[in-house]
């Protein structure tokens, strides 16, 4: 039996729906994640619920690979309307395929899936907020520094909100072809802990790619 929504089509085995909901050989085929709520929700004709998030079989988004010193430089330019100098290589990076370093951890509570085929952590937003991602990043400070975290992320109509000491900053993502990256700058010391959390507003789902921690001056 097969249903089609907006960017794919939902396969599911014979068992059909029971009582509203499918049954336990139902199975999503197709990005429906890449839908709106509503559109996805109008074409199923009920609401999603979690389990069915986590039954779906979502489309990869493509990836965009590292940006550049030059470019993080420019945009946090443009951001902060300051000048820094960007060391080519990260202090820290945190992604789903490496979660821990020695002077940094990342933490997401109730991820979509942790996807380490694709380097990918799939976070709820808040459409439903009983099923929601937040994620969390500890960094200790190896010398006294400035220090820019920047957040690459993906999603479909969404945006991404991070909260730090340098306040909320945010940054949309039109398409899973997208690829924005949000910004915080912190004044640390030796042995200091910067602490940031983030989380999705808006669409079904985003995708977390890299979290980056540079010593800037």
């Amino acid at each position: 039996m097969r249903r089609q929504v907006a960017g794919g089509a939902i396969v599911w085995a014979s068992t059909p729906r029971v009582g509203g909901r499918p049954g336990a050989g139902f199975t999503y085929w197709g990005p429906i994640m890449n839908d709106s709520k509503d559109e996805a929700v109008r074409n199923l004709g009920g609401e999603l619920t979690l389990e069915d998030l986590r039954e779906a079989t979502i489309a990869q988004p493509t990836r965009a690979g590292r940006m550049t010193p030059a470019k993080l430089r420019d945009l946090v330019t443009e951001r902060e309307g300051q000048s820094y100098d960007i060391l080519d290589a990260p202090a820290v990076t945190l992604s789903a395929r490496h979660p821990w370093d020695p002077a940094a951890r990342l933490d997401v509570y109730q991820p979509g899936r942790w996807d380490t085929t694709y380097n990918l952590i799939y976070m709820s937003s808040d459409f439903a907020p009983n099923s929601a991602s937040f994620g969390y990043v500890d960094f200790v400070a190896p010398a006294d520094s400035v220090y820019l975290a920047s957040v690459r992320f993906s999603g479909h109509q969404t945006s991404l909100r991070v909260n730090g000491p340098w306040g909320v900053v945010s940054a949309s993502s039109a398409t899973t072809s997208d690829h924005p990256t949000v910004t915080g700058v912190w004044n640390g010391t030796l042995g200091a802990n910067l602490h940031f959390n983030f989380s999705f507003r808006g669409g079904i789902i985003g995708y977390i790619e890299s979290i980056e921690i540079y010593q800037v001056s």
